[in-house]
């Protein structure tokens, strides 16, 4: 459970990265309005990739 879910806007996005490339990707997270109960933040981010045989996309 996240300490602000409330607050969190959700974008999402697919991308198509060929092997030979490399993908970078950048997390912003805004400076916080008041501190977490104990100074613990328990925030969580999930990043999914799957592999698929080539022309599958």
């Amino acid at each position: 459970m996240s300490s602000l879910l409330l607050l969190y806007i959700l974008i999402t996005f697919i991308v198509c990265v060929p092997s030979y490339l490399h993908f970078h990707l950048e997390v912003t997270m805004q400076a916080q309005k008041k501190a977490p109960p104990n100074m613990h933040c328990i925030d969580e981010f999930l990043i999914q990739s799957i592999v698929t045989r080539p022309g599958a996309y």
